[in-house]
């Protein structure tokens, strides 16, 4: 149906939103505004970060990490051992599992993936990885034994590490 000033539905709707005009017009407004009050105004309550700046990919590259670390963090306390070894000068990480990233050259942290309170998928950086199955993200083992996530693509000349 084509809504011209001649239907009944989009002269219904001309005559709604007269009516909203007129009844939440310029009164019901500054008493909306009265009730939130100029405070309220004045102070952002969220902090919201837009997806395209490099600040809050790093806030995402830091949240990404933080939680790596975590199910690496559990799975060390329930299984007393990594079933990787982690060289000191360290790997990427697979975003995949099993012989695709030992194709690759990439660290498998595929044991972390769906077993009961770890992770649902490996995180992936926000402008993604070299090649195919890179994360972006690198595991390494220090010189304490610890090991150190990475995020090489920090941007803002930002250095996003965690190490547990």
């Amino acid at each position: 149906m084509k809504f011209t000033r001649q239907s009944s539905i989009y002269r219904g709707r001309v005559v709604q939103w007269r009516w909203l005009g007129v009844g939440f017009g310029a009164a019901a407004i500054v008493a909306a505004l009265s009730t939130l009050g100029a405070h309220s105004l004045a102070t952002p309550v969220v902090s919201v970060h837009s997806p395209n700046t490099p600040s809050s990919r790093n806030h995402q590259r830091t949240a990404d990490l933080t939680v790596l670390s975590e199910a690496l963090h559990q799975y060390m306390t329930r299984h007393s051992r990594l079933p990787i070894t982690l060289p000191p000068n360290g790997l990427d990480i697979c975003t995949s599992q099993g012989a695709v990233c030992k194709t690759a050259k990439l660290a498998d942290l595929g044991f972390l993936i769906g077993t009961g309170d770890s992770l649902a998928a490996i995180p992936q950086d926000p402008i993604g990885g070299a090649g195919q199955f890179n994360s972006g993200y690198h595991v390494a083992r220090n010189e304490f034994g610890q090991w150190q996530l990475t995020a090489p693509r920090a941007e803002a000349g930002a250095t996003i590490a965690v190490t547990r």
